[in-house]
């Protein structure tokens, strides 16, 4: 079975060495667990896996592909920063502005009757649930 996310020989610093030669490959059903203290690097290897960052050595392969190219990692962080005072419509519109979204209002439409947020689109997000958050976070990017 060919591995899902393959990590060779992957380092990377900023004013530090954070990461240093970090080797694994993970199997489809396999599960992982990253543990360590703050600072060891497991939010940046995190981040090099989904393509938010760059490894200053090394490869990393999501699928066979570089990460960026995958496309198929969802990511939903655990503290979301939100605009707690815009409702979920205007949320998603500013996001879909900024990010060229063709067709936004027909898109937006699909989104909230797809993820059930019709219904409350219009009321502000600090009258949000957690899983309304994170419902309106998986879809705006």
């Amino acid at each position: 079975m060919a591995p899902v996310i393959e990590i060779n020989k992957v380092h990377k610093s900023f004013d530090k060495q954070v990461l240093v030669d970090v080797n694994f490959s993970l199997i489809e059903g396999q599960t992982l667990g990253l543990i360590g203290k703050n600072g060891a690097g497991k939010t940046t290897l995190i981040k090099i896996i989904l393509g938010f960052l760059k490894a200053n050595q090394g490869e990393v392969r999501v699928f066979g592909l570089e990460p960026r190219a995958a496309g198929t990692i969802g990511y939903l962080p655990e503290h979301p920063n939100y605009h707690l005072l815009l409702n979920g419509k205007d949320y998603l519109k500013y996001l879909g502005r900024i990010s060229g979204v063709k067709n936004l209002d027909d898109r937006l439409r699909y989104i909230l009757d797809l993820v059930g947020m019709t219904e409350n689109a219009s009321r502000r997000m600090n009258r949000y649930s957690k899983g309304m958050l994170q419902k309106e976070r998986v879809f705006a990017g």
